[in-house]
């Protein structure tokens, strides 16, 4: 009988650990198989957000763990309604923000959007060209279209932006405005401007429409002397500029005014393809260094498309790319520079675009003139003094000044 228990007993645990063996290995495969199904999709994930640079960034856990913790309690006991994508957006907007660089941002998909039609050369908006000051956040309309319905109600160049939609945007970055005054065509938008010279505000309600950016505009001043302003560099300009120039060489110009007066920069692949029309071949246009301490250097390519004589005015609020161009073209003796000292935006941005279709703005580079000059924040001094009187208007003394120096030669 007690044999017959016994028996019975280890029957009974033998079966018993068979089961658990089994159900343990079942529940370890079902944990490695979702390990590495999980670890497969962080891995495609990483590879689909991976920003286009050598070394990704690392992350902060403690700061996520946190982020997420505040998330939940809000979640949990706020009582009030609030638009949660809105509030992380935000919170990535003041996260990037509270680096004081004015040129970095946090963007959201409609805002990343609008910039790159922006940087297309046409777009769905009023017919303005804007610029901020960095330090002030002051938006002046430094250009307005002729294909706009911002020059048929009146907008001048000068104008300040203060409000739009009757929303002050007095200390919002110039992209957010952008992204306001822009949309579907037909629609509607009131834009609130400061006119200094008049001490007055004006609302206007403009109509948007796709607008065709023409960046360069071209013409005789003399029999030799030809006149081509570049307003921004955009994925039109270069190919604008090309014709401009191989126009004007038709009519005769043998000595050619470049005006980038008022022209805030653009797009990085734009200023190295107009500066090429400027350049012997295998010439230095400029250099950068990220934040590893990599330099990477420009040449020019092709070889010049204009041989004549340059001139290129400039005034303070010729920045960035306008900036490449001009240092690149003084370093190599290749033109003389008229005008004020410009704007001194020595730094490079690059965007990183977020799995959600956002993208991060950042500033990863400073960058060099061909003579290894940094002007960031020091701009670069004209070879000869001179400026426009914005009160005499109908009169350019800047440009006649231009064409007086070359008659005089």
């Amino acid at each position: 009988m007690e044999e017959d228990r016994n028996r019975g007993f280890w029957k009974g645990f033998w079966i018993g650990f068979g089961i658990f063996f089994a159900s343990a290995l079942v529940i370890a495969g079902t944990l490695l198989w979702s390990m590495l199904y999980g670890l497969e999709r962080m891995a495609a994930r990483k590879e689909e957000t991976r920003p286009t640079q050598e070394e990704e960034p690392k992350g902060d856990t403690e700061a996520a763990a946190r982020f997420q913790e505040v998330m939940d309690y809000v979640d949990a006991y706020f009582v009030l309604d609030y638009d949660k994508q809105e509030m992380i957006n935000e919170a990535l907007k003041a996260y990037v923000n509270a680096s004081d660089d004015p040129y970095s941002q946090y963007l959201t998909a409609e805002e990343y959007a609008a910039m790159m039609e922006d940087s297309s050369g046409s777009y769905c908006g009023i017919g303005v060209q804007i610029q901020q000051d960095a330090e002030t956040l002051v938006t002046t309309v430094i250009q307005v279209f002729s294909n706009g319905s911002a020059l048929e109600e009146g907008v001048k160049p000068g104008d300040v932006i203060v409000a739009v939609g009757g929303e002050d945007v007095t200390k919002l970055p110039v992209d957010e405005i952008v992204a306001m005054v822009r949309g579907e065509e037909g629609t509607t938008v009131e834009v609130t401007v400061y006119r200094a010279w008049e001490e007055k505000n004006y609302d206007f309600v403009l109509t948007r429409r796709p607008v065709e950016v023409d960046t360069v505009y071209y013409e005789m001043k003399t029999d030799t002397i030809g006149y081509l302003q570049l307003t921004e560099f955009n994925e039109v300009s270069a190919g604008q500029m090309k014709k401009a120039i191989e126009d004007l060489k038709g009519m005769g110009c043998r000595q050619l005014i470049l005006d980038i007066r008022n022209n805030p920069g653009g797009l990085l692949s734009s200023v190295l393809e107009i500066s090429d029309l400027f350049l012997k071949k295998d010439k230095l246009i400029f250099s950068m260094e990220d934040k590893a301490g990599q330099v990477y250097e420009y040449y020019s390519e092709s070889g010049k498309a204009f041989d004549g004589e340059v001139l290129v005015l400039v005034n303070g609020n010729s920045a960035s790319a306008s900036e490449v161009l001009t240092g690149c073209l003084k370093d190599h003796g290749e033109a003389v520079i008229m005008g004020e000292k410009t704007f001194g935006k020595g730094i490079v941005q690059g965007f990183f675009k977020l799995s959600d279709g956002s993208a991060l703005k950042l500033t990863t580079e400073h960058y060099k003139t061909p003579g290894g000059h940094d002007i960031h924040k020091i701009g670069i001094e004209p070879d000869i003094q001179g400026a426009d009187d914005p009160a005499t208007e109908g009169v350019d003394e800047l440009l006649e000044q231009a064409i007086e120096y070359f008659q005089n030669k």
